[in-house]
């Protein structure tokens, strides 16, 4: 049996160990919602990918274990365009792959598809430069021992990037 990780005891932040790279591409097209309201908006698809590891002590025996959780999610959203402030909405799928090794029990691996959904909004700054905020939603349930965890979990984030 692979024991939780002890809070408190990790070696390494989450939050210093995340490496994300974010790619979208899509089409613009306009939809009519109501008689005088006609509102621009754009469909696009969206792939990205984030790794996360984690050391920290085995809730018993104290012992080291490393845990790692490599993600790829992609899926598709839907962005109002509105003038400078463009919200979004979108929904895919993501690949879940989790790994725990430690020396007193072994290694547990598995690898699982499940669910995501995003929601945020961009802001367009003096023609060219992007503020962009978004919260993430994902869930991914695997059994990689003698019980179930979820490898999902909400995700908040924030950038700035340039439009060309």
């Amino acid at each position: 049996m692979v024991a939780p990780l002890s809070p408190g005891k990790a070696k390494s932040s989450w939050i210093a160990r995340i490496i994300e790279l974010r790619a979208s591409s899509g089409a613009t097209a306009l939809s009519s919602i109501g008689n005088p309201l006609l509102l621009r908006a754009a469909a696009e698809s969206w792939l990205e990918g984030s790794y996360r590891a984690r050391t920290g002590q085995l809730s018993y025996t104290k012992e080291e274990t490393k845990v790692s959780i490599l993600a790829v999610e992609g899926g598709a959203l839907y962005r109002f365009m509105t003038g400078s402030v463009f919200p979004y909405a979108g929904a895919g799928l993501g690949f879940y792959i989790f790994d725990e090794k430690n020396v007193a029990i072994g290694e547990a691996k598995q690898n699982k598809i499940g669910f995501c959904g995003l929601a945020g909004v961009s802001w367009i700054v003096g023609g060219s430069f992007v503020l962009d905020a978004r919260v993430k939603f994902s869930t991914c349930t695997m059994k990689p021992a003698d019980f179930n965890i979820n490898v999902g979990g909400i995700t908040l984030g924030i950038g700035a990037g340039f439009r060309f």
